[in-house]
């Protein structure tokens, strides 16, 4: 949420002409729509879930967000997720990115609105997280949330986040906001969305804005540790922490971040290397053990490390780990994991274009491959009676789980 929301033009309420009054405002469940016939033949799009149409599985954005804090911190736990002190709608965000179905799903609907095949985006309240379409009517179905503790209002600051998607500088020319009415499945207060529209909180310097932060994390950078040689990189960074917490401990609005995962990254980097008597670049290092992979991930990490210093043998797993024709015969799991592996492999393209045969078109194949293989696994796995079962012990669990709390709690000690 880095950039300012854009201020939708304020007017008088129109009527739809279904009945339902229109006000200037932002959206959960909000709406996006190019033209202004509210006519029954309009094309629709979702950013969520959508069963009847894509047979998506049972982890969907919507049932993401309904999940409280602790239930998704078990869940980050089961993907392999770091999720000490991020909050509920950071970690939504964490899962969703860790499902490849829901990202492949996401991405193919953006790309139909986008391309003029579909008029209308419904979409929940991460539609504020940074998401910008050209989008000229947002409109609120609900403007209330579960936010993993209670279900309670949307802060005038969320609002005005959501409302800033409609008329986004250079996308558009103009931008309209308002409620949907007479839903039945959820409400919305047209005079709060009116209300957030206008920034309400004093700010340092005579301006006004959404909300003061006061809280803060701290993290380093590459500049900040002082060396030259990424053999040193391990003991920079202990010693960083190191005087990081001596001192900001005192102060209640700085936390400084754990740098575990950086250290397991960069020792798995560094050993890959070692087995090959090869070396990379600091810089090149430093990209690499800030990259978003898991523990899961860790040897793709150091294959892509052999790739950046011109190993030969980086060449032929790469092609491997591309390779759609491994899905054939992939259980659910499986196609998850290669899912989560095209994620990092898009990551790497990104980064390194080309860098041992990785390019964003094949990881993006491997994507979408991985995607309809969970599709297809996922509706043999509903129309089997041992769905919300526990594989090991038969008691009930989450359809989504395939072992009950205990069982999981049972493997990950042995």
């Amino acid at each position: 949420m880095n950039d300012e929301p854009r201020q939708p033009r304020r007017g008088r309420p129109r009527r739809r002409p279904d009945g339902g009054a229109r006000r200037h405002g932002g959206s959960r469940g909000g709406s996006f729509q190019r033209r202004r016939d509210y006519g029954p033949g309009y094309s629709s799009v979702y950013a969520g879930p959508y069963p009847q149409a894509h047979d998506e599985p049972a982890l969907t954005l919507a049932e993401l967000q309904e999940k409280s804090i602790d239930e998704l911190r078990e869940l980050a736990t089961e993907y392999g997720i770091e999720a000490d002190g991020l909050e509920h709608s950071d970690l939504v965000l964490k899962l969703l990115d860790a499902v490849p179905l829901a990202q492949a799903s996401r991405r193919e609907e953006i790309e139909r609105f986008l391309s003029g095949a579909a008029d209308v985006c419904v979409a929940t309240d991460v539609l504020g997280h940074g998401v910008n379409l050209p989008c000229e009517t947002l409109l609120f179905a609900e403007t209330n949330k579960f936010d993993g503790e209670e279900r309670r209002n949307l802060l005038p600051w969320e609002l005005a986040q959501i409302a800033g998607r409609a008329g986004r500088f250079g996308l558009v020319e103009r931008g309209h906001v308002g409620v949907l009415a007479g839903l039945g499945w959820g409400t919305a207060d047209p005079d709060l969305v009116e209300d957030a529209l206008e920034p309400h909180v004093r700010l340092p310097g005579g301006h006004w804005g959404y909300r003061v932060v006061d809280e803060a994390r701290i993290r380093p950078r590459l500049s900040d540790l002082g060396i030259d040689d990424p053999a040193d990189l391990d003991a920079a960074l202990v010693a960083w922490h190191r005087i990081a917490v001596r001192e900001w401990a005192f102060e209640s609005w700085l936390a400084v971040e754990s740098l575990q995962p950086i250290r397991l990254r960069l020792d798995a980097v560094r050993r890959r290397l070692a087995e090959r008597g090869r070396r990379i670049s600091l810089d090149d290092t430093w990209t690499l053990v800030n990259s978003p992979v898991d523990e899961d991930g860790l040897e793709l990490l150091g294959t892509f490390a052999l790739a950046l210093s011109g190993d030969r043998v980086a060449r032929p797993h790469l092609t491997f780990v591309l390779d759609e024709s491994r899905l054939r015969t992939a259980t659910l799991e499986e196609a998850e994991r290669i899912g989560r592996e095209a994620s990092i492999l898009r990551w790497f393209a990104l980064q390194y274009p080309g860098v041992g045969g990785v390019t964003m078109e094949r990881a993006a194949a491997l994507e979408e491959a991985a995607a309809a293989r969970v599709v297809a696994r996922l509706r043999v796995e509903v129309e089997s009676p041992t769905i919300g079962r526990c594989r090991s012990c038969g008691r009930s669990c989450a359809p989504w789980f395939p072992l009950c709390d205990r069982c999981a709690g049972l493997r990950r000690r042995s």
